[in-house]
């Protein structure tokens, strides 16, 4: 498949999911949940994370809802419960997360930078979860940081812009907790997507990554590997 074949099909099959992208005709109502491919969050060995050994603070990073398009899950400090509404660039409101686990600090959000698309990868990672810095703006105990741009998101506000130039929250990956065994699976998401833009500028790299182009394309399902973000990047920038 050509470069402008891959992004046609990227682009056709991102506006086919109703995800709101620009260029792609949508209804103008609120943001709702979209299901994809349900999928086991496991650990490089292959075994079941589970939300209870998961530490606090730390970044892990899993491919959903598409096989290309990376994610970051945290254990937060605290139990997290959005303050209120939530809206996309174009003023659709949706409404946050709540986090899961047994103490419900369990979360995830789409990884890629609204603002300019920086995400983690095996070379580089401009944006990742730290500490909040004494006398920083904000109240929370971590920020998600973006030192591409600066933008920062409040983790435990359903990944709401705190300050920098990106317009719109991270988009939260639905996250299911199963109390029994403690394992996690990844289900849908809600909120502002950049899909489209993503595949458009990567479509090359993706292609390269992936061997088969329709690979890149694919959902993730079944068991998907969450790497901390140390191991998964070879270089992860602070900010």
């Amino acid at each position: 498949m050509r470069r402008r074949q891959f992004v046609t099909a990227c682009s056709v099959g991102a506006c086919a999911l109703g995800l709101g992208l620009p260029g792609c005709r949508h209804d103008a109502g609120p943001l709702q949940p979209q299901r994809f491919a349900r999928a086991r969050l496991v650990d490089p060995e292959g075994e079941p994370l589970r939300a209870g050994t998961l530490e606090v603070g730390v970044n892990y990073v899993f491919h959903y809802p598409y096989v290309s398009t990376p994610a970051f899950l945290f254990r937060l400090a605290g139990p997290v419960a959005p303050n209120g509404g939530l809206s996309d660039r174009e003023g659709r409101s949706y409404s946050g997360v709540p986090g899961v686990g047994p103490d419900g600090s369990v979360v995830a959000y789409c990884a890629i930078c609204v603002h300019k698309l920086s995400h983690p990868s095996p070379q580089l990672t401009y944006i990742s979860l730290r500490e909040r810095l004494p006398g920083e703006h904000g109240v929370s105990p971590h920020v998600i940081s973006c030192c591409a741009q600066n933008s920062r998101f409040d983790p435990y506000d359903g990944a709401r812009v705190i300050d920098g130039p990106a317009d719109q929250p991270l988009a939260s990956i639905l996250v299911e907790h199963d109390p029994a065994s403690d394992q996690l699976h990844a289900t849908g998401l809600v909120g502002g997507v950049v899909f489209k833009r993503y595949f458009e500028t990567f479509a090359r790299r993706l292609q390269v990554e992936h061997g088969d182009d329709e690979r890149a394309l694919a959902e993730a399902g079944g068991d998907v590997v969450a790497h901390r973000l140390e191991a998964f990047s070879g270089n992860v920038l602070r900010c």
